[in-house]
């Protein structure tokens, strides 16, 4: 569905080619961004606010578009090994659910 390319402290998921998958398609915003990757980001800006963390090494994360299409996901600062595994299943997740709704609709 995706590869996952990790260098330093950065992950790119981008999508197999061919795979067109929309940002408008559930459950991309509902769940991954929402529930997965904006609670990380506000958890490490509390780790700033109580001087745990640098904001240099604050989670984020890019949806890179063409488009409505995603094109590549950007996520730095994931930190360590356990967070990535969470970010990586729940990804594969998401990715499994559009591409089932989008051949639904063809």
């Amino acid at each position: 569905m995706a590869n996952l390319y990790v260098e330093g402290g950065v992950a790119r998921v981008v999508p197999a080619e061919g795979l067109e998958l929309e940002v408008s398609t559930q459950p991309f915003q509902a769940f991954l961004l929402s529930k997965v990757m904006d609670p990380m980001q506000a958890r490490d800006k509390e780790m700033v606010v109580s001087g745990a963390l640098s904001p240099d090494e604050v989670f984020s994360y890019e949806v890179v578009t063409e488009g409505s299409t995603i094109k590549e996901l950007v996520i730095r600062n994931f930190r360590d090994e356990k967070r990535l595994r969470e970010i990586q299943t729940s990804i594969r997740w998401t990715l499994d659910k559009m591409y089932e709704k989008t051949q639904r609709k063809s």
